[in-house]
């Protein structure tokens, strides 16, 4: 049913990662090394002369989330059957996944860093759902007619 949008989101993941990352100004990269090394591509350790909280401090302001999160689980679980579900700024698809399983026709994944969209894949493997679940590294930030050099 949704061949055409399919096969659009396939072409868009044909871009090569150097494509990928000329396309982006300087604070994109900045933001896309942030979440790649975050999300498991080498991630820092804490130590001595870096605590945990100078390594990850950008994750303090994720724990004042947990209501919200809940709230969009039961959202997505009760909702996603039979519909195209898009997680926009996905991370590692935990929104996406969720809608998948939960019957979506379609769970589509869009994040700027190329590990989250690995993990993603690798996740949505491993939940039995990379059938109805498609993965692809993008930027939110940016439109359509900036992406198509259009505008």
């Amino acid at each position: 049913m949704h061949e055409a949008l399919r096969a659009a989101l396939v072409e868009l993941d044909r871009r090569t990662n150097d494509e990928w990352m000329r396309s982006l100004d300087e604070r994109k990269r900045a933001e896309l090394v942030f979440h790649d090394t975050t999300r498991g591509a080498g991630e820092p350790a804490p130590t001595a002369t870096k605590p945990v909280e100078a390594v990850y401090a950008n994750k303090k302001y994720y724990s004042t989330v947990s209501a919200s999160k809940e709230f969009t689980r039961s959202w997505i679980a009760a909702r996603a059957r039979g519909k195209v579900f898009l997680d926009y700024a996905c991370g590692n698809g935990d929104n996406a996944i969720l809608a998948a399983r939960s019957g979506a026709e379609l769970a589509i994944g869009l994040d700027i860093s190329r590990v989250s969209i690995e993990n993603c894949r690798r996740r949505a493997a491993d939940a039995g759902v990379a059938a109805n679940a498609f993965f692809v590294q993008g930027d939110c930030e940016r439109s359509v007619e900036d992406a198509q050099g259009t505008r």
